[in-house]
């Protein structure tokens, strides 16, 4: 089911204690976000875990946290 103005973001992140991350890419469904991440995934030979998370286009937070105080 394809939901309005949402986008799926694929995320590599490294295995190990380096931070090093990348954006495998964008999708309008989840699937080809799944299939996106499951083919990165072995290309890199298992060294980086996939993050599949949504987003909705052109929204803007309902509220702006201050975490400073």
């Amino acid at each position: 089911m394809k939901i309005k103005n949402v986008i799926y973001v694929v995320t590599a992140h490294r295995n190990t204690r380096s931070q090093h991350s990348y954006v495998v890419g964008l999708y309008e469904n989840f699937e080809d976000a799944e299939k996106s991440a499951e083919i990165e995934e072995y290309n890199r030979g298992g060294k980086y875990a996939m993050l599949i998370k949504s987003f909705f286009l052109n929204k803007i937070p309902e509220e702006i946290i201050n975490n400073e105080l």
